[in-house]
């Protein structure tokens, strides 16, 4: 994953730790401020996108969930369900 800086010195990577660790104790609304922080830096965090994603879900946003979702699997990290299945 990338590593880019912020203004602050922080990196993306920082702040995407900072949301994990957030989400993992189920504090999503203050996960996804600090996911928000990481796409800045680097709108194409991965680990972001998708753990926001998962954050907004966990809080019944399903649609918001669904947009970075989409955009983490155009992005190549997502497989692609099969529509057969």
């Amino acid at each position: 994953m990338k590593t880019l800086k912020s203004d602050s010195s922080h990196t993306a990577e920082y702040y995407r730790n900072l949301g994990m660790s957030k989400a993992l104790g189920k504090d999503y609304k203050v996960a996804i401020k600090e996911f928000n922080r990481a796409l800045k830096i680097d709108p194409h965090d991965l680990g972001s996108l998708i753990g926001r994603g998962y954050c907004y879900s966990q809080l019944g946003y399903k649609t918001q969930a669904l947009e970075d979702w989409s955009k983490a699997g155009k992005l190549g990290m997502i497989p692609k369900q099969d529509s057969t299945s």
